[in-house]
């Protein structure tokens, strides 16, 4: 799928990951859903008359050229839910997203990996499992995956980080605001 069109139809007031997945799912794969007419847009389950209507009134098509060159500019790069490089396991999760910025090293095909995520508000004892949880699975070349909010998921990052071990800190959020964020992360 095109990257670009998808970065397009995110940028579409009421348009989210689940309605994209849907859009590009019932189209053909060749069909530019900003060309379809509102009647074959209509005749997708989910999308009513008024998200039709935006789809189609959508003017600013180079959105998605521009979000793409800047992100490469970057060394971010992008894989859609369509891709072969999508992570298996990540779409067998509840509303997948349809869209994966990736700086650095993305997850490997047969990495161990373990998600470690937890409340902003820590108690001290959480904050001590959480460091020898992260620090235990880096030094047995176990890859961390964390959100990277606040609280429980940084130290999980950090501990992870300063023990030699991998993370990958995974967020979900308009490509825009991943985007920045990745451009400025620093780990």
């Amino acid at each position: 799928m095109n990257p670009i069109q998808i970065i397009n139809l995110l940028n579409v007031p009421r348009i989210g990951p689940h309605r994209v997945k849907k859009i590009l799912t019932h189209l053909n794969q060749d069909q530019n859903p900003f060309e379809a007419s509102i009647k074959d847009l209509r005749a997708i389950k989910g999308i009513d008359a008024k998200a039709a209507e935006q789809i189609r009134s959508y003017r600013d098509l180079d959105f998605g050229t521009r979000e793409l060159a800047h992100a490469q500019k970057q060394g971010i790069s992008v894989v859609t839910y369509w891709d072969d490089d999508y992570p298996l396991l990540l779409k067998k999760i509840y509303d997948t997203p349809v869209l994966l910025y990736i700086k650095g090293e993305p997850l490997k095909e047969k990495e161990d990996c373990v998600a470690i995520v937890g409340t902003r508000r820590f108690t001290p004892y959480g904050k001590s499992a959480t460091q020898t949880i992260a620090k235990d699975l880096a030094s047995r070349n176990i890859s961390v995956v964390s959100g990277l909010a606040r609280g429980i998921d940084t130290i999980a990052h950090k501990t992870a980080v300063q023990t030699g071990g991998r993370t990958l800190a995974v967020l979900r959020s308009s490509a825009r605001l991943i985007r920045d964020y990745l451009m400025h992360c620093s780990l």
